[in-house]
């Protein structure tokens, strides 16, 4: 049961020797094949190879322009053929040596689609632990014939792709098995795109998010998936931006809002369904988030759904 690990890196020399000696350590090693994918880096990672080369498979595959992580990501499966595929940052470790066999071990005796671990966070002084994420690539583990025969991809945008990727895949509505199990270790590095600016990413990237959805509910509508996992996706998401959006307004994210408050209407849901939804995500967001942003809007969220759909502030 071969497992392919793939490592988009962009610049990423200072931080993706423990990434890749984490790798190395795994009890399995001899069944993992390791891609890092040179997503435009200003040198190659020619030094990295031929010192992991003689503990472990690895491969460099060079993109020629920074493409970002989600097209470096599938960039990555389409040049890989094993049966199991996971991620990891060039700037994160797994969180121990049977990390990656706990993962597949529980896809391949479940014949799930889709392992999920938990995973640390690490922040100042302290770390977070993430149990049953379905947003991030962090200790995950998927069947390469599911995202196949389902023609699950990733786009090409430079943030939230793995919000995109992963709602686009339950959409689709696959197996899922939970390992209650830290695999993975999310490094505090305070350079990331998501760090910087005393976190200030968790605002700005809101247009990645939104576009990132907005992908997602329109391939799961080409794709036929159920009209009802749809609604709550897009009603799901009205939420998440009401809690952000008042804060960190940006015009040019009018039309996507409103075309995915369309699909919420077009796919309706009853409203004590709507109930159960927007206090799963406000509690998900307290829950999750409570140490670094969460907002308080100054308006009810039907004023708010009014404002977008008036056009205000354009």
């Amino acid at each position: 049961m071969k497992i392919d690990i793939i490592i988009p890196a962009y610049n990423a020399h200072k931080t993706i020797n423990r990434t890749l000696l984490s790798i190395a350590m795994q009890d399995n090693i001899n069944d993992i094949l390791v891609y890092i994918v040179n997503d435009g880096s200003k040198k190659n990672y020619e030094d990295q190879i031929d010192k992991f080369s003689k503990f472990m498979t690895i491969k460099e595959l060079e993109l020629k322009h920074n493409c970002g992580p989600g097209y470096a990501r599938q960039y990555g499966i389409d040049h890989s053929k094993s049966e199991y595929i996971m991620f990891i940052d060039s700037d994160d470790i797994l969180f121990n040596s049977n990390s990656v066999i706990k993962l597949v071990t529980k896809l391949k005796c479940d014949y799930s689609d889709i392992a999920i671990s938990s995973f640390r966070e690490e922040i100042t002084d302290d770390y977070i632990v993430h149990e049953n994420d379905t947003i991030f690539m962090h200790g995950k583990m998927y069947r390469r014939e599911y995202l196949i025969n389902h023609n699950i991809r990733f786009n090409n945008s430079y943030a939230n792709e793995d919000n995109g990727f992963n709602n686009l895949l339950l959409l689709h509505d696959p197996k899922i098995s939970y390992l209650n199990e830290e695999t993975y270790i999310w490094k505090n590095n305070l350079e990331s795109i998501t760090r910087t600016n005393n976190h200030e990413y968790n605002y700005t990237g809101l247009g990645g998010y939104i576009y990132n959805i907005e992908w997602a509910l329109t391939i799961a509508i080409e794709h036929h998936c159920d009209d009802k996992k749809i609604a709550e996706l897009a009603y799901c998401c009205l939420v998440a931006i009401y809690f952000y959006y008042l804060q960190y307004q940006d015009k040019k994210l009018l039309s996507k809002i409103r075309n995915i408050y369309s699909i919420t209407n077009k796919y309706s849901l009853d409203r004590d369904r709507k109930l159960e939804v927007f206090e799963a995500q406000y509690n998900f967001l307290i829950n999750e988030y409570n140490k670094y942003f969460f907002l308080h809007p100054s308006i009810t969220f039907e004023a708010y759904l009014k404002l977008i759909m008036n056009n205000e502030g354009e």
